[in-house]
């Protein structure tokens, strides 16, 4: 935990970024897959 509480002055940004990121991308994938699950195209 010591290196951990080091780093994260150093690595906050990076991390908040890419927590920001995946919910951006997940969250409208998440309603596709859903939309999708309901309307197949295949069939």
């Amino acid at each position: 935990m010591v290196f951990f509480k080091r780093e994260w002055s150093y690595a906050w940004p990076f991390l908040t970024g890419f927590a920001i990121t995946c919910v951006l991308v997940v969250k409208p994938t998440a309603v596709l897959i859903e939309e999708d699950a309901k309307n197949p195209k295949f069939v």
